[in-house]
């Protein structure tokens, strides 16, 4: 195939992106130190999903071939290789990931009855050239499209979890084995699938948190799940791809790069068409992340939003403004929920409420001091329960002019919010323990609540009028 020449701007030099120029390149590891790179193929991955693979140490002149076994875990395993010398793989697969059809659409991958294909490497290495070579053997150059899945129900993803070490759960373990730490760069890999398939790329490098950058994404037709979890976990992840699609899928960026706690620049989010769940947890736990990029989408989907930036401790700057107006059951639950450094919020300028839909978006922003509108008129179930919680800075809430309450809407809305000396709430339902429950727990001792001049409850305390506070009325 030609002698790699690397360069870091192709478009100038090559008139190409660097995914078109790698992809005349057999997928190719690079060895950064010396190493043994193995291929497992799991006994419950049936030879319809992978029949074999094949590798090569002499640039693709001769290839050893190994069989996948019905039933039975193979191992391929490639001799020692030097420091800067190059394996390259090749199959004729349909997909590395198996799933039984009693799975189900939406759930997490039933790990115990799944079946995987994974490689792992006893040393650091570099990725480049062709995925779709463990699809097209050689007939991979200009090949765009994935195979039709084999029919084994949700999960049945193209390269699911295909460098993951431990299929996903390195989390719940303070364990360096559970990580791969071999990955150094993937740069020069390329992904060239122009339309996407659901799961495709599910999870492909999660957990390696060793790898410093990572491949062109530049499909814009997405499918449901093909980029969730695929680099969570990348701790040491410098710079995140272009995400230029502008229509969403169910969970297509589902935390797609939560926990790369080494990001410092969100990529350009311009898509207007959203779907359920798509951003979920995206960027959750990536404390060096200082600015939010914008949302420009005016229809939004169930839970779309959430938790997009839990726990991103670092930021500071949010979008301009969140210009949906009508919402969906919870929406932005937990958008900003953790984002301990953030003293500013984006407008809000939603009047049509959904169920959840504000549910603890701004839950333990300590630093926040000035909250955003909210000009809603009609409440719904849990509409901004916990919004504000937590939120220690804060001493003027945002104008409330609803005058029903409803189930759960300002339940712990303000609680623990210390500082908190002036609510203006037009309600004139009585308040209790289903609409306001400890909505005002923890307040300053003195200040000042505006009441409807029509509401006659007389209620205090902490699911009412806070005690102490001087009580006015408009």
């Amino acid at each position: 195939m030609g002698t790699l020449v690397v360069n870091s701007d192709f478009g100038k030099l090559y008139g190409v992106s660097r995914t078109e120029y790698f992809s005349k390149y057999y997928l190719t590891f690079e060895a950064v130190e010396a190493c043994v790179f193995t291929f497992t193929m799991d006994a419950k991955l049936p030879t319809i999903c992978v029949p074999s693979i094949s590798y090569s140490t002499d640039n693709g002149e001769t290839w050893a071939m190994t069989a996948n076994v019905d039933g039975e875990e193979v191992v391929v395993t490639t001799p020692t290789i030097k420091a800067g010398d190059k394996v390259l793989w090749k199959s004729n697969a349909v997909q590395f990931c198996y799933q039984p059809d009693s799975a189900e659409v939406g759930s997490d991958m039933p790990l115990e009855n799944a079946g995987f294909s994974t490689f792992k490497s006893s040393g650091k290495y570099n990725i480049y050239g062709n995925i779709m070579s463990l699809l097209y053997g050689d007939d991979f150059v200009d090949k765009t499209e994935f195979k039709p899945y084999v029919s084994t129900g949700y999960g049945a993803g193209a390269f699911t979890y295909l460098f993951t070490w431990n299929y996903g759960w390195a989390e719940y373990w303070d364990d360096p084995t559970k990580f791969n730490e071999s990955i150094i760069s993937t740069k020069y890999l390329s992904l060239p699938a122009t339309e996407l398939e659901p799961y495709c790329y599910y999870g492909l490098f999660l957990s390696c948190n060793k790898m410093v950058d990572c491949p062109e994404l530049p499909s814009t037709n997405l499918a449901a799940a093909c980029y969730k979890e695929m680099f969570y976990l990348c701790d040491s992840m410098l710079v995140a791809p272009e995400l230029p699609a502008t229509e969403m899928k169910t969970e297509c960026y589902r935390e797609m790069i939560d926990r790369c706690r080494s990001l410092e620049v969100a990529p350009e989010l311009p898509a207007t068409k959203l779907a359920a769940w798509c951003y979920y947890g995206m960027f959750s736990t990536d404390p060096l992340l200082t600015k939010a990029p914008e949302l420009p989408a005016t229809e939004l989907e169930p839970y779309c939003y959430y938790a997009m930036f839990y726990n991103n401790t670092g930021l500071t700057t949010p979008p301009s403004e969140l210009p949906a107006t009508v919402m969906q059951e919870r929406c932005y639950n937990g958008l900003f929920s953790g984002c301990s450094s953030l003293r500013y919020a984006p407008s809000l300028p939603a009047t049509t409420l959904a169920a959840w839909c504000y549910y603890g978006m701004f839950l333990n922003c300590t630093s926040l001091v000035e909250a955003p509108e909210l000009p809603a008129m009609t409440l719904t179930d849990s509409c901004y329960r916990r919004m504000f919680d937590n939120c220690t800075a804060l001493e003027t809430a945002p104008e409330l002019p609803a005058t029903e309450l409803v189930a759960n809407c300002y339940i712990q809305m303000f609680r623990n919010c210390s500082k908190l000396n002036y609510i203006k709430a037009m309600f004139t339902t009585t308040p209790s323990n289903t609409t306001t429950s400890n909505w005002v727990q923890n307040v300053a001792s003195n200040g000042t609540f505006v009441k409807n001049s029509s509401a006659t409850w007389t209620n205090t305390g902490t699911n009412a009028v806070p005690n102490g506070w001087h009580i006015e009325t408009n």
